[in-house]
């Protein structure tokens, strides 16, 4: 149950702020695949005054959560590769013009998997080369 007390301070609008703001970075940490945590955390400190990023507290915490958040969004992680699930936005560059990243996966029904990853770039530079490693 609710109580309702008089307060014996004044209300603190910098760390209002900065608790809207940390509020915000970990909605884009969940809702964007191919950004990094400290890109959000970067970006996060660029709309804060002086005194709303003291409020912030330890920055490797801040990013801990950040990165707790993102790995809300990823699928679970699988005991064998025979139960690994490629989500279709793990099967593409992500980029606005997304080009295929999966190249082969021979499924995961076998017992043993093979799955190659590589851009339309990457099979060019090694098409080009005079031997395989």
């Amino acid at each position: 149950m609710l109580s309702a007390t008089d307060h014996s301070h004044p209300p603190n609008e910098a760390e209002t702020t900065t608790c809207k703001t940390i509020n915000q970075m970990k909605d884009i940490a969940k809702g964007v695949i191919n950004v990094k945590p400290s890109q959000i955390f970067a970006a996060g400190l660029l709309t804060m005054n002086q005194n709303e990023q003291l409020n912030l507290g330890n920055k490797n915490s801040v990013l801990r959560r950040l990165r707790y958040e993102k790995k809300k969004n990823y699928p679970k992680e699988p005991s064998t590769i025979l139960e690994l699930v490629i989500p279709e936005e793990f099967k593409t560059t992500g980029e606005v013009d997304a080009q295929p990243f999966l190249i082969y996966d021979s499924g995961n029904n076998e017992n043993s998997r093979s799955i190659v990853f590589a851009s339309q770039h990457q099979l060019r530079v090694l098409s080009m080369s005079e031997r395989f490693v």
